[in-house]
Protein backbone atom coordinates (compact mmCIF):
# COMPACT_ATOMS: atom_id res chain seq x y z
CA UNK A 1 0.00 0.00 0.00
CA UNK A 2 2.88 2.38 0.79
CA UNK A 3 4.41 1.64 -2.60
CA UNK A 4 1.07 2.18 -4.37
CA UNK A 5 0.54 5.51 -2.60
CA UNK A 6 4.05 6.72 -3.48
CA UNK A 7 3.49 5.59 -7.06
CA UNK A 8 0.28 7.61 -7.30
CA UNK A 9 1.33 10.79 -5.50
CA UNK A 10 4.48 11.48 -7.54
CA UNK A 11 2.47 11.85 -10.75
CA UNK A 12 1.11 15.23 -9.67
CA UNK A 13 4.45 17.09 -9.29
CA UNK A 14 5.94 15.17 -12.22
CA UNK A 15 3.11 16.24 -14.53
CA UNK A 16 3.54 19.83 -13.37
CA UNK A 17 7.27 19.61 -14.16
CA UNK A 18 7.40 17.94 -17.57
CA UNK A 19 3.85 18.56 -18.78
CA UNK A 20 1.52 16.38 -20.80
CA UNK A 21 4.08 15.90 -23.58
CA UNK A 22 6.77 14.67 -21.20
CA UNK A 23 4.32 12.34 -19.45
CA UNK A 24 3.31 11.04 -22.87
CA UNK A 25 6.91 10.22 -23.80
CA UNK A 26 7.42 8.48 -20.44
CA UNK A 27 4.19 6.51 -20.78
CA UNK A 28 5.22 5.33 -24.24
CA UNK A 29 8.44 3.80 -22.84
CA UNK A 30 6.76 2.29 -19.75
CA UNK A 31 4.56 -0.36 -21.49
CA UNK A 32 7.57 -1.58 -23.46
CA UNK A 33 9.53 -1.93 -20.21
CA UNK A 34 6.61 -3.74 -18.59
CA UNK A 35 6.42 -6.17 -21.52
CA UNK A 36 10.09 -7.11 -21.24
CA UNK A 37 9.80 -7.31 -17.46
CA UNK A 38 6.88 -9.76 -17.64
CA UNK A 39 8.79 -11.82 -20.21
CA UNK A 40 11.86 -11.93 -17.96
CA UNK A 41 10.34 -12.26 -14.49
CA UNK A 42 6.70 -13.42 -14.51
CA UNK A 43 6.27 -16.54 -12.41
CA UNK A 44 9.85 -16.72 -11.13
CA UNK A 45 9.33 -15.30 -7.60
CA UNK A 46 6.40 -17.66 -7.08
CA UNK A 47 8.38 -20.66 -8.36
CA UNK A 48 11.36 -19.84 -6.15
CA UNK A 49 9.18 -19.23 -3.08
CA UNK A 50 7.35 -22.55 -3.52
CA UNK A 51 10.51 -24.61 -4.03
CA UNK A 52 12.38 -22.87 -1.20
CA UNK A 53 9.42 -23.39 1.17
CA UNK A 54 9.36 -27.12 0.39
CA UNK A 55 13.05 -27.51 1.19
CA UNK A 56 13.01 -25.31 4.27
CA UNK A 57 10.07 -27.33 5.61
CA UNK A 58 12.22 -30.47 5.72
CA UNK A 59 15.36 -28.69 6.95
CA UNK A 60 17.14 -28.72 3.57
CA UNK A 61 18.70 -25.27 3.76
CA UNK A 62 21.45 -26.21 1.34
CA UNK A 63 18.80 -27.08 -1.22
CA UNK A 64 17.09 -23.72 -0.74
CA UNK A 65 20.40 -21.90 -1.27
CA UNK A 66 20.99 -23.88 -4.48
CA UNK A 67 17.56 -22.89 -5.78
CA UNK A 68 18.37 -19.24 -5.13
CA UNK A 69 21.76 -19.65 -6.83
CA UNK A 70 20.29 -21.27 -9.95
CA UNK A 71 17.44 -18.74 -10.13
CA UNK A 72 19.86 -15.81 -9.73
CA UNK A 73 22.12 -17.06 -12.52
CA UNK A 74 19.07 -17.54 -14.74
CA UNK A 75 17.86 -14.03 -13.95
CA UNK A 76 21.29 -12.56 -14.58
CA UNK A 77 21.14 -14.01 -18.08
CA UNK A 78 17.54 -13.09 -18.92
CA UNK A 79 17.82 -9.65 -17.33
CA UNK A 80 21.01 -8.85 -19.20
CA UNK A 81 19.55 -10.09 -22.48
CA UNK A 82 16.31 -8.09 -22.09
CA UNK A 83 18.10 -4.93 -20.99
CA UNK A 84 20.60 -5.19 -23.87
CA UNK A 85 17.91 -5.76 -26.48
CA UNK A 86 15.85 -2.83 -25.23
CA UNK A 87 18.87 -0.50 -24.93
CA UNK A 88 20.45 -1.35 -28.29
CA UNK A 89 17.11 -1.40 -30.10
CA UNK A 90 15.86 1.89 -28.65
CA UNK A 91 16.23 3.87 -31.88
CA UNK A 92 14.51 1.19 -33.98
CA UNK A 93 11.68 0.78 -31.45
CA UNK A 94 11.13 4.54 -31.22
CA UNK A 95 11.04 4.99 -34.98
CA UNK A 96 9.16 1.87 -36.09
CA UNK A 97 6.83 1.19 -33.16
CA UNK A 98 6.10 4.65 -31.75
CA UNK A 99 6.96 6.84 -34.78
CA UNK A 100 8.55 9.38 -32.44
CA UNK A 101 12.35 9.38 -32.27
CA UNK A 102 12.26 11.34 -29.00
CA UNK A 103 11.06 8.22 -27.15
CA UNK A 104 14.45 6.57 -27.76
CA UNK A 105 16.08 8.48 -24.89
CA UNK A 106 13.45 7.30 -22.40
CA UNK A 107 13.65 3.71 -23.67
CA UNK A 108 17.44 3.72 -23.37
CA UNK A 109 17.28 5.27 -19.88
CA UNK A 110 14.83 2.72 -18.46
CA UNK A 111 16.37 -0.38 -20.10
CA UNK A 112 19.08 -1.13 -17.44
CA UNK A 113 16.36 -1.41 -14.79
CA UNK A 114 15.39 -4.76 -16.33
CA UNK A 115 18.69 -6.25 -15.17
CA UNK A 116 18.39 -5.14 -11.54
CA UNK A 117 14.67 -5.86 -11.15
CA UNK A 118 14.91 -9.38 -12.60
CA UNK A 119 17.75 -10.33 -10.25
CA UNK A 120 15.89 -8.74 -7.35
CA UNK A 121 12.86 -10.95 -8.08
CA UNK A 122 14.90 -14.09 -7.34
CA UNK A 123 15.82 -12.81 -3.87
CA UNK A 124 12.24 -11.74 -3.18
CA UNK A 125 11.09 -15.24 -4.03
CA UNK A 126 13.70 -16.71 -1.67
CA UNK A 127 12.61 -14.61 1.31
CA UNK A 128 8.94 -15.31 0.60
CA UNK A 129 9.79 -19.03 0.51
CA UNK A 130 11.26 -18.61 4.00
CA UNK A 131 7.86 -17.07 4.88
CA UNK A 132 9.58 -13.84 5.81
CA UNK A 133 7.73 -11.12 3.92
CA UNK A 134 9.57 -8.27 5.64
CA UNK A 135 12.58 -8.02 3.30
CA UNK A 136 10.43 -8.13 0.16
CA UNK A 137 8.06 -5.49 1.50
CA UNK A 138 10.88 -3.23 2.69
CA UNK A 139 12.69 -3.57 -0.64
CA UNK A 140 9.54 -2.47 -2.49
CA UNK A 141 9.30 0.66 -0.36
CA UNK A 142 13.04 1.39 -0.75
CA UNK A 143 12.80 0.83 -4.51
CA UNK A 144 9.77 3.08 -4.91
CA UNK A 145 11.12 5.83 -2.63
CA UNK A 146 14.45 6.06 -4.52
CA UNK A 147 12.65 5.76 -7.87
CA UNK A 148 10.27 8.62 -7.15
CA UNK A 149 13.03 10.83 -5.72
CA UNK A 150 15.24 10.24 -8.77
CA UNK A 151 12.39 10.87 -11.20
CA UNK A 152 11.49 14.22 -9.69
CA UNK A 153 15.10 15.35 -9.25
CA UNK A 154 16.30 14.45 -12.77
CA UNK A 155 13.10 15.63 -14.47
CA UNK A 156 13.48 19.04 -12.86
CA UNK A 157 17.21 19.22 -13.59
CA UNK A 158 16.96 18.14 -17.24
CA UNK A 159 13.81 20.03 -18.24
CA UNK A 160 15.80 23.05 -19.49
CA UNK A 161 17.50 20.77 -22.06
CA UNK A 162 14.22 19.66 -23.54
CA UNK A 163 11.15 17.60 -22.73
CA UNK A 164 12.68 14.39 -24.15
CA UNK A 165 15.64 14.71 -21.75
CA UNK A 166 13.30 15.35 -18.82
CA UNK A 167 11.27 12.25 -19.71
CA UNK A 168 14.48 10.20 -19.96
CA UNK A 169 15.59 11.49 -16.55
CA UNK A 170 12.26 10.44 -15.08
CA UNK A 171 12.62 7.01 -16.72
CA UNK A 172 16.04 6.61 -15.12
CA UNK A 173 14.30 6.48 -11.75
CA UNK A 174 13.40 2.84 -12.44
CA UNK A 175 17.14 2.06 -12.65
CA UNK A 176 18.16 3.73 -9.40
CA UNK A 177 15.10 2.26 -7.68
CA UNK A 178 15.98 -1.24 -8.89
CA UNK A 179 19.58 -0.83 -7.76
CA UNK A 180 18.49 0.35 -4.30
CA UNK A 181 15.98 -2.47 -3.86
CA UNK A 182 18.51 -5.11 -4.93
CA UNK A 183 21.22 -3.64 -2.69
CA UNK A 184 18.86 -3.80 0.29
CA UNK A 185 17.97 -7.46 -0.35
CA UNK A 186 21.65 -8.39 -0.79
CA UNK A 187 22.46 -6.67 2.51
CA UNK A 188 19.71 -8.57 4.35
CA UNK A 189 20.72 -11.87 2.73
CA UNK A 190 24.41 -11.52 3.58
CA UNK A 191 23.59 -10.49 7.15
CA UNK A 192 21.26 -13.47 7.53
CA UNK A 193 23.81 -15.92 6.16
CA UNK A 194 26.41 -14.52 8.54
CA UNK A 195 24.06 -14.89 11.51
CA UNK A 196 23.23 -18.45 10.50
CA UNK A 197 26.92 -19.35 10.27
CA UNK A 198 27.58 -18.00 13.77
CA UNK A 199 24.70 -19.98 15.22
CA UNK A 200 25.82 -23.11 13.43
CA UNK A 201 29.25 -22.73 14.92
CA UNK A 202 27.66 -22.62 18.37
CA UNK A 203 25.74 -25.80 17.63
CA UNK A 204 22.39 -24.06 17.42
CA UNK A 205 19.65 -24.45 14.89
CA UNK A 206 20.16 -22.18 11.92
CA UNK A 207 18.13 -18.99 12.07
CA UNK A 208 16.90 -19.27 8.48
CA UNK A 209 15.00 -22.55 9.09
CA UNK A 210 11.25 -22.30 8.94
CA UNK A 211 9.78 -23.68 12.17
CA UNK A 212 7.23 -26.43 11.70
CA UNK A 213 4.15 -26.09 13.83
CA UNK A 214 3.99 -28.43 16.81
CA UNK A 215 1.23 -30.51 15.25
CA UNK A 216 3.26 -30.97 12.07
CA UNK A 217 6.77 -31.28 13.47
CA UNK A 218 6.65 -35.05 13.77
CA UNK A 219 5.84 -35.33 10.07
CA UNK A 220 8.97 -33.58 8.85
CA UNK A 221 10.91 -35.57 6.30
CA UNK A 222 14.50 -36.24 7.16
CA UNK A 223 16.98 -35.06 4.59
CA UNK A 224 19.76 -37.51 5.43
CA UNK A 225 20.75 -39.47 2.36
CA UNK A 226 18.52 -37.41 0.11
CA UNK A 227 19.82 -37.16 -3.43
CA UNK A 228 20.82 -33.65 -4.44
CA UNK A 229 19.15 -32.42 -7.63
CA UNK A 230 21.30 -31.47 -10.58
CA UNK A 231 21.27 -27.91 -11.87
CA UNK A 232 19.25 -29.04 -14.87
CA UNK A 233 16.65 -30.65 -12.62
CA UNK A 234 16.35 -27.45 -10.59
CA UNK A 235 15.95 -25.38 -13.76
CA UNK A 236 13.24 -27.78 -14.95
CA UNK A 237 11.43 -27.53 -11.61
CA UNK A 238 11.57 -23.72 -11.69
CA UNK A 239 10.29 -23.53 -15.27
CA UNK A 240 7.52 -26.06 -14.60
CA UNK A 241 6.01 -23.61 -12.10
CA UNK A 242 7.06 -20.29 -13.61
CA UNK A 243 5.95 -20.93 -17.20
CA UNK A 244 2.21 -21.43 -16.51
CA UNK A 245 2.25 -18.42 -14.19
CA UNK A 246 3.95 -16.33 -16.89
CA UNK A 247 1.31 -17.41 -19.41
CA UNK A 248 -1.41 -16.50 -16.92
CA UNK A 249 0.21 -13.11 -16.28
CA UNK A 250 0.05 -12.35 -20.00
CA UNK A 251 -3.66 -13.16 -20.35
CA UNK A 252 -5.08 -10.04 -18.70
CA UNK A 253 -2.82 -7.60 -20.63
CA UNK A 254 -3.95 -9.28 -23.86
CA UNK A 255 -7.60 -9.02 -22.79
CA UNK A 256 -7.12 -5.34 -21.93
CA UNK A 257 -5.64 -4.79 -25.39
CA UNK A 258 -8.72 -6.46 -26.88
CA UNK A 259 -10.93 -4.23 -24.71
CA UNK A 260 -9.24 -1.08 -25.97
CA UNK A 261 -10.06 -2.07 -29.54
CA UNK A 262 -13.45 -3.76 -29.14
CA UNK A 263 -15.26 -1.57 -26.57
CA UNK A 264 -15.06 1.70 -28.57
CA UNK A 265 -16.01 -0.18 -31.73
CA UNK A 266 -19.06 -1.79 -30.09
CA UNK A 267 -20.05 1.57 -28.60
CA UNK A 268 -20.04 2.87 -32.16
CA UNK A 269 -22.45 0.07 -33.10
CA UNK A 270 -24.62 1.16 -30.15
CA UNK A 271 -24.90 4.59 -31.79
CA UNK A 272 -22.24 6.66 -30.02
CA UNK A 273 -19.93 8.96 -32.04
CA UNK A 274 -16.21 8.17 -31.79
CA UNK A 275 -15.53 11.06 -29.39
CA UNK A 276 -18.26 9.88 -27.00
CA UNK A 277 -17.14 6.27 -27.33
CA UNK A 278 -13.59 7.22 -26.36
CA UNK A 279 -14.87 9.21 -23.38
CA UNK A 280 -17.04 6.30 -22.19
CA UNK A 281 -14.09 3.91 -22.51
CA UNK A 282 -12.07 6.36 -20.41
CA UNK A 283 -14.74 6.16 -17.71
CA UNK A 284 -14.34 2.39 -17.68
CA UNK A 285 -10.57 1.94 -17.90
CA UNK A 286 -9.28 5.17 -16.40
CA UNK A 287 -11.79 5.83 -13.60
CA UNK A 288 -13.95 2.86 -12.59
CA UNK A 289 -11.40 0.04 -12.96
CA UNK A 290 -8.74 1.61 -10.66
CA UNK A 291 -11.35 1.95 -7.91
CA UNK A 292 -12.63 -1.59 -8.42
CA UNK A 293 -9.10 -3.03 -8.40
CA UNK A 294 -7.94 -1.21 -5.26
CA UNK A 295 -9.05 -3.86 -2.70
CA UNK A 296 -6.86 -6.44 -4.43
CA UNK A 297 -3.77 -4.71 -2.99
CA UNK A 298 -4.44 -6.74 0.15
CA UNK A 299 -5.24 -10.04 -1.56
CA UNK A 300 -2.10 -9.82 -3.74
CA UNK A 301 -0.08 -9.75 -0.52
CA UNK A 302 -2.14 -12.64 0.87
CA UNK A 303 -1.62 -14.67 -2.32
CA UNK A 304 2.16 -14.17 -2.09
CA UNK A 305 2.09 -15.46 1.49
CA UNK A 306 -0.15 -18.49 1.02
CA UNK A 307 1.86 -20.19 -1.74
CA UNK A 308 4.92 -21.03 0.43
CA UNK A 309 2.70 -21.67 3.48
CA UNK A 310 0.72 -24.41 1.71
CA UNK A 311 3.84 -25.78 0.01
CA UNK A 312 5.49 -26.13 3.43
CA UNK A 313 2.53 -28.02 4.90
CA UNK A 314 2.38 -30.46 1.99
CA UNK A 315 6.17 -30.93 2.02
CA UNK A 316 5.96 -32.36 5.56
CA UNK A 317 2.97 -34.53 4.65
CA UNK A 318 0.36 -32.48 6.49
CA UNK A 319 -2.68 -32.33 4.23
CA UNK A 320 -4.72 -31.17 7.21
CA UNK A 321 -2.27 -28.29 7.66
CA UNK A 322 -2.63 -27.34 3.99
CA UNK A 323 -6.42 -27.41 4.29
CA UNK A 324 -6.31 -25.31 7.47
CA UNK A 325 -4.12 -22.69 5.81
CA UNK A 326 -6.31 -22.66 2.68
CA UNK A 327 -9.37 -22.03 4.84
CA UNK A 328 -7.55 -19.27 6.74
CA UNK A 329 -6.61 -17.60 3.44
CA UNK A 330 -10.15 -17.76 2.08
CA UNK A 331 -11.47 -16.48 5.41
CA UNK A 332 -9.28 -13.39 5.18
CA UNK A 333 -10.24 -12.97 1.53
CA UNK A 334 -13.93 -13.07 2.38
CA UNK A 335 -13.38 -10.48 5.13
CA UNK A 336 -11.89 -8.14 2.48
CA UNK A 337 -13.76 -8.98 -0.73
CA UNK A 338 -17.39 -8.98 0.37
CA UNK A 339 -17.51 -5.58 2.13
CA UNK A 340 -15.49 -4.10 -0.76
CA UNK A 341 -17.96 -5.41 -3.35
CA UNK A 342 -21.07 -4.42 -1.39
CA UNK A 343 -19.62 -1.01 -0.52
CA UNK A 344 -18.63 -0.11 -4.09
CA UNK A 345 -22.05 -1.16 -5.35
CA UNK A 346 -24.01 0.71 -2.68
CA UNK A 347 -22.14 4.04 -2.83
CA UNK A 348 -20.92 3.88 -6.43
CA UNK A 349 -22.40 7.21 -7.52
CA UNK A 350 -21.28 8.96 -4.35
CA UNK A 351 -17.72 7.58 -4.48
CA UNK A 352 -17.24 8.59 -8.12
CA UNK A 353 -18.62 12.04 -7.39
CA UNK A 354 -16.23 12.41 -4.44
CA UNK A 355 -13.12 11.11 -6.22
CA UNK A 356 -13.64 12.36 -9.78
CA UNK A 357 -16.49 14.84 -9.55
CA UNK A 358 -18.22 12.60 -12.12
CA UNK A 359 -21.29 10.87 -10.65
CA UNK A 360 -22.15 9.42 -14.07
CA UNK A 361 -19.16 7.06 -13.70
CA UNK A 362 -21.01 5.50 -10.77
CA UNK A 363 -23.15 3.20 -12.91
CA UNK A 364 -19.98 1.74 -14.43
CA UNK A 365 -18.43 1.25 -10.98
CA UNK A 366 -21.63 -0.39 -9.72
CA UNK A 367 -21.43 -2.90 -12.56
CA UNK A 368 -17.77 -3.56 -11.67
CA UNK A 369 -18.45 -4.03 -7.93
CA UNK A 370 -18.90 -7.83 -8.23
CA UNK A 371 -15.66 -7.96 -10.26
CA UNK A 372 -13.84 -6.36 -7.32
CA UNK A 373 -14.95 -9.17 -4.99
CA UNK A 374 -14.41 -11.94 -7.56
CA UNK A 375 -10.91 -10.66 -8.33
CA UNK A 376 -9.92 -11.03 -4.66
CA UNK A 377 -11.32 -14.58 -4.57
CA UNK A 378 -9.69 -15.70 -7.82
CA UNK A 379 -6.29 -14.40 -6.71
CA UNK A 380 -6.33 -16.26 -3.40
CA UNK A 381 -7.84 -19.47 -4.79
CA UNK A 382 -5.31 -19.39 -7.64
CA UNK A 383 -2.48 -19.03 -5.13
CA UNK A 384 -3.82 -22.01 -3.15
CA UNK A 385 -3.75 -24.14 -6.31
CA UNK A 386 -0.21 -22.97 -7.09
CA UNK A 387 0.90 -23.82 -3.57
CA UNK A 388 -0.60 -27.29 -3.95
CA UNK A 389 1.45 -27.84 -7.11
CA UNK A 390 -1.21 -27.17 -9.77
CA UNK A 391 -0.03 -23.94 -11.45
CA UNK A 392 -1.76 -24.82 -14.72
CA UNK A 393 -5.28 -24.93 -13.26
CA UNK A 394 -5.63 -21.16 -12.59
CA UNK A 395 -4.28 -20.43 -16.08
CA UNK A 396 -6.85 -22.72 -17.70
CA UNK A 397 -9.64 -21.10 -15.70
CA UNK A 398 -8.37 -17.63 -16.53
CA UNK A 399 -8.39 -18.43 -20.24
CA UNK A 400 -11.97 -19.73 -20.04
CA UNK A 401 -13.13 -16.74 -17.99
CA UNK A 402 -11.44 -14.30 -20.37
CA UNK A 403 -13.16 -15.93 -23.35
CA UNK A 404 -16.53 -15.63 -21.60
CA UNK A 405 -15.80 -11.97 -20.82
CA UNK A 406 -14.90 -11.14 -24.43
CA UNK A 407 -18.04 -12.84 -25.81
CA UNK A 408 -20.31 -11.10 -23.29
CA UNK A 409 -18.55 -7.81 -23.92
CA UNK A 410 -19.12 -8.02 -27.66
CA UNK A 411 -22.85 -8.60 -27.08
CA UNK A 412 -23.64 -6.36 -24.07
CA UNK A 413 -21.56 -3.32 -25.06
CA UNK A 414 -23.39 -3.13 -28.37
CA UNK A 415 -26.75 -2.70 -26.59
CA UNK A 416 -27.58 1.06 -26.48
CA UNK A 417 -29.28 0.83 -23.08
CA UNK A 418 -26.18 -0.72 -21.47
CA UNK A 419 -23.30 0.60 -23.64
CA UNK A 420 -20.11 0.86 -21.51
CA UNK A 421 -21.86 -0.61 -18.45
CA UNK A 422 -22.18 -3.76 -20.56
CA UNK A 423 -18.40 -3.98 -20.72
CA UNK A 424 -18.24 -3.61 -16.93
CA UNK A 425 -20.87 -6.33 -16.45
CA UNK A 426 -18.85 -8.60 -18.75
CA UNK A 427 -15.77 -8.09 -16.60
CA UNK A 428 -17.75 -9.11 -13.51
CA UNK A 429 -19.10 -12.19 -15.29
CA UNK A 430 -15.64 -13.20 -16.54
CA UNK A 431 -14.00 -12.79 -13.13
CA UNK A 432 -16.91 -14.68 -11.55
CA UNK A 433 -16.34 -17.64 -13.87
CA UNK A 434 -12.63 -17.73 -12.98
CA UNK A 435 -13.27 -17.43 -9.23
CA UNK A 436 -15.88 -20.20 -9.17
CA UNK A 437 -13.76 -22.48 -11.37
CA UNK A 438 -10.73 -21.95 -9.12
CA UNK A 439 -12.79 -22.71 -6.02
CA UNK A 440 -14.15 -25.87 -7.65
CA UNK A 441 -10.59 -27.00 -8.41
CA UNK A 442 -9.51 -26.30 -4.82
CA UNK A 443 -12.45 -28.33 -3.46
CA UNK A 444 -11.77 -31.19 -5.88
CA UNK A 445 -8.16 -31.44 -4.72
CA UNK A 446 -8.77 -30.93 -0.99
CA UNK A 447 -11.98 -32.99 -0.80
CA UNK A 448 -15.68 -32.20 -0.41
CA UNK A 449 -15.35 -31.80 3.33
CA UNK A 450 -12.92 -28.95 2.74
CA UNK A 451 -15.36 -27.46 0.24
CA UNK A 452 -18.08 -27.13 2.85
CA UNK A 453 -15.60 -25.46 5.18
CA UNK A 454 -14.46 -23.02 2.50
CA UNK A 455 -18.06 -22.09 1.63
CA UNK A 456 -18.81 -21.52 5.30
CA UNK A 457 -16.06 -18.89 5.51
CA UNK A 458 -18.16 -16.61 3.26
CA UNK A 459 -21.47 -16.84 5.15
CA UNK A 460 -20.92 -14.44 8.07
CA UNK A 461 -18.96 -11.83 6.05
CA UNK A 462 -21.80 -11.87 3.48
CA UNK A 463 -24.46 -11.24 6.16
CA UNK A 464 -22.38 -8.47 7.73
CA UNK A 465 -21.62 -6.85 4.37
CA UNK A 466 -25.32 -6.82 3.42
CA UNK A 467 -26.25 -5.11 6.70
CA UNK A 468 -23.30 -2.73 6.22
CA UNK A 469 -24.58 -1.77 2.75
CA UNK A 470 -28.05 -0.98 4.07
CA UNK A 471 -26.63 1.17 6.88
CA UNK A 472 -24.36 3.00 4.41
CA UNK A 473 -27.31 3.82 2.14
CA UNK A 474 -29.47 5.09 5.01
CA UNK A 475 -26.56 7.00 6.56
CA UNK A 476 -25.77 8.80 3.31
CA UNK A 477 -29.37 9.87 2.73
CA UNK A 478 -29.64 11.24 6.26
CA UNK A 479 -26.22 12.91 6.36
CA UNK A 480 -26.62 14.52 2.93
CA UNK A 481 -29.85 16.18 4.10
CA UNK A 482 -28.36 17.20 7.46
CA UNK A 483 -25.05 18.64 6.22
CA UNK A 484 -25.96 19.69 2.69
CA UNK A 485 -22.47 18.54 1.62
CA UNK A 486 -22.41 15.39 -0.49
CA UNK A 487 -18.65 14.81 -0.17
CA UNK A 488 -18.69 14.98 3.63
CA UNK A 489 -21.77 12.74 3.73
CA UNK A 490 -19.97 10.15 1.57
CA UNK A 491 -16.89 10.08 3.82
CA UNK A 492 -18.97 9.79 6.99
CA UNK A 493 -21.13 7.08 5.40
CA UNK A 494 -18.06 5.03 4.52
CA UNK A 495 -16.82 5.38 8.10
CA UNK A 496 -20.23 4.34 9.45
CA UNK A 497 -20.25 1.36 7.09
CA UNK A 498 -16.82 0.20 8.27
CA UNK A 499 -17.84 0.43 11.93
CA UNK A 500 -21.12 -1.38 11.21
CA UNK A 501 -19.35 -4.21 9.42
CA UNK A 502 -16.91 -4.69 12.30
CA UNK A 503 -19.64 -4.55 14.97
CA UNK A 504 -21.95 -6.98 13.15
CA UNK A 505 -19.07 -9.41 12.61
CA UNK A 506 -18.33 -9.27 16.33
CA UNK A 507 -22.00 -9.74 17.20
CA UNK A 508 -22.48 -12.86 15.05
CA UNK A 509 -19.12 -14.38 15.94
CA UNK A 510 -17.52 -13.77 12.57
CA UNK A 511 -14.25 -12.47 14.02
CA UNK A 512 -12.06 -14.59 16.28
CA UNK A 513 -9.34 -13.48 18.68
CA UNK A 514 -6.68 -14.74 16.26
CA UNK A 515 -8.07 -12.49 13.49
CA UNK A 516 -7.60 -9.38 15.66
CA UNK A 517 -4.09 -10.48 16.68
CA UNK A 518 -3.00 -10.41 13.03
CA UNK A 519 -3.38 -6.61 12.92
CA UNK A 520 0.18 -5.19 13.16
CA UNK A 521 1.23 -3.38 16.35
CA UNK A 522 -2.20 -2.97 17.98
CA UNK A 523 -3.65 -6.42 17.24
CA UNK A 524 -2.56 -8.33 20.35
CA UNK A 525 -3.60 -5.75 23.00
CA UNK A 526 -6.87 -5.06 21.14
CA UNK A 527 -7.65 -8.79 21.00
CA UNK A 528 -7.10 -9.10 24.76
CA UNK A 529 -9.44 -6.19 25.49
CA UNK A 530 -12.19 -7.56 23.21
CA UNK A 531 -11.74 -11.05 24.69
CA UNK A 532 -12.15 -9.72 28.23
CA UNK A 533 -15.34 -7.96 27.14
CA UNK A 534 -16.58 -11.21 25.63
CA UNK A 535 -16.81 -9.72 22.14
CA UNK A 536 -14.53 -12.21 20.38
CA UNK A 537 -14.20 -15.95 20.66
CA UNK A 538 -10.90 -17.70 21.22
Amino acid sequence: MISRILGAVYRIPLANTIGDEGIGLLELAQPLYNFFLVASVAGLPLAVSKLVAERMAVGDERGSFRILKVATIMMLCTGLASASFMYLGADWLAERIYHDVRVALAIRAIAPALFFVTVMSAFRGYFQGCQDMGPSAASQVVEQFIRVGTMLLLATTLMPRGVEYAAAGAALGAVTGGMAGLAYLLFVYVRRIGAASIEKGRGKEKSGRVRIRAGERGKAVKTAGRREETTWELLTAIFAIALPVAIGASVLPVVRAIDSAMVPARLGVAGFPSENATALFGQLSGMALPLAYFPNVLTIALASSIVPAISEALAVGSRAGAERRARAAMRLTALIALPAGFGLWTLSLEICSLVYGRPEVGRVLAALAPASAFLCVLQTSGAILQGMGYPGAPVKNLLVGSAVKVVCEWWLTGLPQLNVAGAAISTSVGFGVVALANMADVVRRLGRGAGAGLAAEFAKPAISAAIMAAVARIAYSSLAKMTGRAGLATILSIAAAAVTYFVVMLAIGGIAEADIEMIPKIGTPLARILARLGLVKA
